[in-house]
């Protein structure tokens, strides 16, 4: 009934906690769901792990070769890969660093049909509260699908918008803005505090999309109200690019 997409780009440590926080309570409803883990880094120990989970969860592993060339991670490839890759028309995209503090996936199921975000707090190494990053209360989020920390989105309404543009910014960030706002234009959503999540502290890269929004001119022409696709002509979430499944 649903289908999770978790681009990889932390390590282990955390994907065992994120996957351990849906194992806990879903022990009644694996057939209802899958897991489709996408990796575009060669890492055995992930990979060892993988296959300790496919006899408990419908479970995926894609590693791929990004078609950009370039130093950025891009994850607006990854997550519509998963989405082509999906046998489900709910479609949970997340990542491998939020735990479920609630029984998400069983109350997605009960929503399905519907697109919805849930309420994510970010914590630091302390396990202390730093922000609420997705909220009912949190304005600057409460109105932006794009915050797709822990959401469900109906496939066929992803797919109609054209999915998150893989050509914005060129690859180095605010495309779950972009995607948001052309969401949002077209689909209703909601923000449901009820459905709860944690974002764990880990190390962060320099951040890939820092001075992009001050090319001024792109950033006008790509958020204005005609809601475009940067290139309409590429290959959505390009499936020959997957090096191979496990």
């Amino acid at each position: 009934m649903i289908s999770i997409i978790y681009p990889i780009k932390d390590n282990l440590d955390l994907l065992k906690q994120t996957i351990n926080s849906i194992a806990i309570y879903t022990k009644d409803i694996r057939n209802a769901f899958e897991i489709i883990l996408l990796n575009e880094d060669l890492d055995e120990e992930i990979e060892s792990y993988v296959e300790t989970l496919k006899t408990e969860f419908d479970l995926s592993y894609i590693r791929y070769k990004s078609p950009y060339e370039s130093q950025y991670f891009n994850p607006a490839f990854v997550i519509n890969l998963g989405v082509n890759l999906s046998k489900y028309n709910s479609i949970v995209i997340s990542s491998p660093h939020i735990i479920h503090k609630t029984p998400a996936i069983k109350q997605f199921i009960e929503l399905i049909g519907k697109n919805v975000l849930g309420e994510v707090v970010e914590i630091d190494k302390n396990n202390e509260i730093i922000q609420v990053i997705v909220g009912s209360n949190v304005p600057t989020r409460s109105n932006d699908p794009g915050m797709y920390f822990l959401a469900m989105f109906n496939k066929s309404d992803f797919l109609e918008i054209g999915g998150i543009d893989e050509d914005f910014m060129y690859g180095r960030g605010y495309e779950d803005r972009d995607f948001g706002r052309r969401f949002k234009a077209k689909f209703k959503f909601e923000v449901l505090d009820e459905i709860k999540g944690i974002h764990l502290h880990h190390s962060r890269p320099p951040n890939n999309s820092q001075g992009c929004h001050k090319n001024g001119q792109l950033w006008k022409n790509r958020i204005g109200t005609d809601m475009i696709i940067a290139n309409k002509n590429r290959v959505f979430g390009n499936t020959n690019q997957i090096l191979y499944k496990i």
